[in-house]
């Protein structure tokens, strides 16, 4: 099944700005890095440009295995995420012929 996510970062009014050269190495880098290879993996994604939110498409078995997935990365926890499953482009052309059929025919 094919999710699409999207996560954004979410400030910490405790951190301070010398902290985060430590979030940045511990934290960020290893979870963009991870993105990165699940892109290369076939994958699709990318952060928008100038804002602290990204975006991809993923490909897995089951809804739990996208939260493992999410929470396999570092700063999973720092991030707000929003995860919605996708409907194939073939899958929705059968459904709206099947409903077009149904409206020819009358039936609900």
């Amino acid at each position: 099944m094919l999710y699409l996510v999207t996560g954004e970062w979410v400030e910490d009014p405790t951190a301070s700005a010398e902290e985060f050269p430590t979030l940045w190495e511990q934290m960020v880098r290893p979870s963009l890095e991870a993105l990165s290879k699940m892109v290369d993996d076939k994958k699709t994604g990318g952060v928008f440009a100038g804002q602290r939110m990204g975006a991809f498409i993923i490909d897995a078995s089951s809804h739990e295995e996208v939260g493992k997935i999410l929470a396999s990365l570092p700063f999973w926890s720092r991030l707000t995420w929003n995860v919605t499953p996708l409907e194939s482009f073939r899958s929705a052309i059968e459904r709206d012929r099947r409903a077009m059929e149904n409206l020819k025919t009358g039936k609900p």
